[in-house]
C-alpha cells in the first residue's frame, strides 16, 4: 500500500460515509481504497500532534488500514468514517507510547504543545501589516488555550465533526462534555481578544483552521 502524499479534501455527508462503510465490510476493495484515499492525509496530519516522527507514523497508519482491511467483517457500524479513524488511531498512539516511554505523549493541560494553530493571511480582509498583526494576535490567542482545548476547536470546526463526534474521538464522558470543553474554549477567546473576535472569529472558525505542522 502507497501512502498518499496528495489526499483529496472531501466532506461527505452521513448517507455517503454509511453507504461506503457497508460497501467496504462487504469487501468491495475500491470502497476500501476510497476511504483510505480520502482520508489517510488528514489522519498523517492529527497523529502528528501526538507524535512527530513521519516514518513510524506512516507506518501506524498503514497497520491500522491494513488492520481494518483483514477485519472488516467484524467491524461495527459507524455514523462518522474520519471520527472512527481520529478516535482508533488516538487509541492506538496513547497506548503504544504509554507502553514505550511509561508517559503520554503530552499533558492535554499543557499550553505549549501538541494542536499548534496557524491562520491564512486571506482570513482578513484589511490592510496587510495591519492584517499580519491581527493574524499574529489571533494565532497567540489560540495558542494560549491548552491543547486539549485546541485539539477540540480543530475537530469541531476544521474537521466539521458533530459534538459527539468529538466526544468520541477525545474519550469524553458525553455530549455535554465536549459542548463544555469547546464554550469554555471559545470563552477564553473571546476574554483574550474580544474585539478582534467580534468581526473575523466566525469566518476564521469555519473556514481558515489547520494543523501547524512543522
Amino acid at each position: 500500500m502507497t501512502f498518499l502524499s496528495n489526499a483529496p479534501n472531501c466532506t461527505p455527508d452521513d448517507t455517503d460515509e454509511q453507504a461506503l462503510w457497508a460497501d467496504f465490510k462487504q469487501g468491495d476493495n475500491q470502497a476500501f481504497m476510497t476511504i483510505y484515499t480520502r482520508y489517510c492525509q488528514t489522519l498523517y496530519a492529527y497523529a502528528y500532534q501526538f507524535r512527530p516522527e513521519e516514518a513510524y507514523l506512516k507506518d501506524v497508519i498503514q497497520e491500522l488500514f491494513l488492520h481494518l482491511k483483514k477485519n472488516r467483517e467484524t467491524l461495527g457500524e459507524v455514523k462518522s468514517i474520519k471520527a472512527y479513524l481520529f478516535s482508533t488511531i488516538r487509541r492506538r498512539l496513547l497506548k503504544e507510547n504509554k507502553k514505550e516511554r511509561n508517559l503520554p505523549f503530552f499533558s492535554l493541560s499543557d499550553h505549549h504543545k501538541g494542536f499548534q494553530i496557524t491562520l491564512s493571511p486571506e482570513v482578513l480582509m484589511i490592510q496587510e501589516q495591519t492584517a499580519q498583526n491581527r493574524k499574529n494576535q489571533l494565532e497567540n490567542a489560540l495558542n494560549k488555550l491548552t491543547a486539549r482545548q485546541r485539539e477540540a476547536i480543530l475537530h469541531f470546526y476544521y474537521e466539521e465533526l458533530s459534538y459527539e463526534e468529538v466526544a468520541s474521538v477525545m474519550g469524553l464522558r458525553n455530549v455535554k462534555s465536549a459542548r463544555k470543553l469547546i464554550y469554555r474554549a471559545l470563552d477564553a477567546l473571546k476574554k483574550e481578544f474580544s474585539l478582534l473576535v467580534k468581526t473575523v472569529i466566525s469566518l476564521f472558525l469555519s473556514s481558515c483552521l489547520w494543523l501547524c505542522k512543522k
